[in-house]
């Protein structure tokens, strides 16, 4: 008799939490933008709502298919309500907070478009769900003052909007797509919070029981399995690009970052399953994707190495502690210690920041593997060439830190090597660094006497001395016979430099003096940098 008594209360509960379900509160999107005109409340919130899609509705959404105007927005003018800006923008003074709450009627693969409205203060979206898949909300031309907060599982399209503060976007559901483009985020402040009662800074459990973070980044994106993100056509103007940027998280199938103007930075902390595409891009501070897992495919990724340049990729570092951004960063004094989040860009070296240089050196080493897959020979050049002068940036700390000849050695030699080869790369620029040494040398041995221009040189001053002197001859056949002696002497001067470079031999060296010397040591430079040659040519023939 228990066991069942036990049965029929589990069956009681069950329905009983089937009729909760029900009848859960109903609204429309119309009533709540109603209620949030008002200003009557700092905010405006539905907590485990179902938001209907009226036929009447749906039929204003038909009506007027092509209008610049949300359905929403014209429905509330018809109804003499609001304010609207120069922009004719539809103001709402209040707080938006919609938290577990069903877009429902709402048919497969159908959207809500909200157009032409201005959020004074925060919005915050967080648990929507939708009762078909599919479903997706589309903001268009919308100006948000204060943060914006989307952490639901439910398709998203921005278009034409305008973030004032940090944006926040979370999409959980699988297969979810996500479309930025053509927006524009602005100067974000250091602290940017209007909690429920008032628009006043928050404390920090609020902040993170809000956003989870405590909001360092201007735009947080994560996917967590994406089936598609474009972010395209956007431009960030940030007061602080050194410290804020655009964050990308999750799983993400296909990837477009196209056309967009950066003077914050952009992390990739994604796993890009299919396709990748970064090209078109302005970026005037960083790109970080040291935790970027590329397509397999190297024919899958479309990355335009112009629109990164050298130095253009970085480790964005987030620091616990003032402290530790000190211990980290000591050249730069107090410049990073208002934010907790800083951009190692490779531009010096020390070894208390290893780990972030060779989590550089391996980003710069992924790309260069992806262009000479490809057979991008210009950009897998242009990423072998950075690769080497942050190789040279560790030699020069190596040796600043700790001294020593075989540091400064191998500091020094790669900055020749970047000199006469361009790493390598380059053996047209050790053809022409070779006949600058040659001309060089040769200009150094003309006032010298030798054993090969004995007879030259004496002739030389002889024709001098008959050109300065006035005789019945005149000054025109005493200075071409001077010319010509000039001529056969640099010629022969060329000549010796020529052999000493090459390293041809002369059996007893023909200059005296400290020409001789000199001409030692041209031999030793012209083996050395014709070894280099050497080795460069054959690496560009076997590339």
């Amino acid at each position: 008799m228990s066991v069942i008594k036990f049965i029929l209360l589990l069956l009681l509960l069950s329905c009983s939490q089937l009729l909760v379900g029900q009848n859960r509160p109903q609204v429309t999107l119309l009533e709540i933008l109603e209620k949030a005109i008002t200003g009557e409340s700092n905010v405006v919130s539905y907590t485990d709502y179902d938001i209907l899609v009226h036929e009447n509705e749906t039929e204003a959404r038909k009506s007027k298919p092509l209008t610049t105007e949300s359905w929403l927005v014209d429905a509330i003018k018809a109804k003499g309500l609001g304010r609207f800006n120069e922009d004719g923008k539809l103001i709402i003074p209040s707080s938006l907070r919609l938290d577990n709450c069903v877009f429902k009627n709402t048919g497969e693969g159908g959207f809500d478009e909200i157009t032409n409205i201005h959020f004074e203060k925060s919005v915050i979206l967080l648990r929507l769900t939708a009762d078909k898949n599919g479903y997706a909300i589309h903001l268009k031309n919308v100006t948000f003052d204060s943060y914006f907060i989307f952490k639901n599982y439910i398709n998203l399209e921005i278009e034409k909007c305008e973030f004032k503060s940090f944006t926040i976007i979370r999409l959980y559901q699988d297969d979810a797509k996500l479309e930025l483009y053509e927006s524009k985020f602005f100067s974000f402040p250091k602290y940017s919070f209007d909690p429920a009662s008032a628009d006043t800074v928050p404390s920090r459990e609020y902040q993170l029981q809000v956003t989870d973070t405590l909001a360092f980044e201007a735009v947080e994106i994560s996917l967590k399995n994406g089936e598609y993100f474009s972010f395209t056509d956007n431009e960030l103007q940030l007061r602080e690009p050194l410290h804020r940027g655009v964050s990308v998280y999750g799983n993400i199938a296909n990837l477009d970052v196209s056309n967009n103007r950066f003077n914050g930075w952009l992390k990739l902390e994604c796993f890009i399953e299919k396709r990748f595409e970064l090209t078109g891009n302005n970026f005037f501070s960083n790109l970080d994707i040291t935790n970027c897992s590329l397509p397999e495919l190297s024919s899958n990724s479309k990355i335009d190495w112009s629109t990164i340049d050298s130095r253009q990729l970085c480790n964005i570092v987030h620091f616990k502690t003032e402290n530790e951004v000190g211990l980290y960063w000591p050249r730069l004094g107090e410049l990073f210690l208002n934010s907790p989040i800083a951009a190692y860009d490779g531009s010096y070296y020390n070894s208390s920041i290893k780990d972030f240089h060779y989590n550089l050196i391996g980003s710069y080493r992924r790309l260069y593997n992806i262009f000479k897959e490809l057979g991008y020979d210009e950009f897998s050049n242009a990423c072998y060439i950075t690769l080497k002068d942050l190789e040279t940036v560790r030699y020069q700390g190596n040796y600043s830190e700790y001294g020593g000849f075989k540091n400064w050695t191998r500091w020094r030699l790669n900055q020749l090597l970047k000199q006469y080869t361009v790493y390598g790369t380059d053996p047209a620029d050790a053809i022409v660094g070779s006949v600058y040494i040659i001309l060089l040398f040769g200009l150094f041995y003309f006032f010298f006497p030798s054993e090969w221009d004995i007879k030259s040189k004496k002739m030389l001053l002889q024709d001098f001395r008959i050109f300065i002197r006035k005789n019945e001859h005149g000054y025109i056949k005493p200075f071409f016979k001077l010319i010509t002696g000039f001529f056969i002497s640099l010629i022969n001067a060329l000549t010796l430099s020529l052999n000493a470079f090459v390293t041809l031999g002369f059996g007893n060296i023909p200059a005296s003096g400290l020409a001789r010397y000199v001409c030692v040591v041209q031999g030793l430079i012209g083996w050395f940098l014709l070894s280099i040659f050497t080795v460069a040519l054959i690496n560009q023939i076997l590339y």
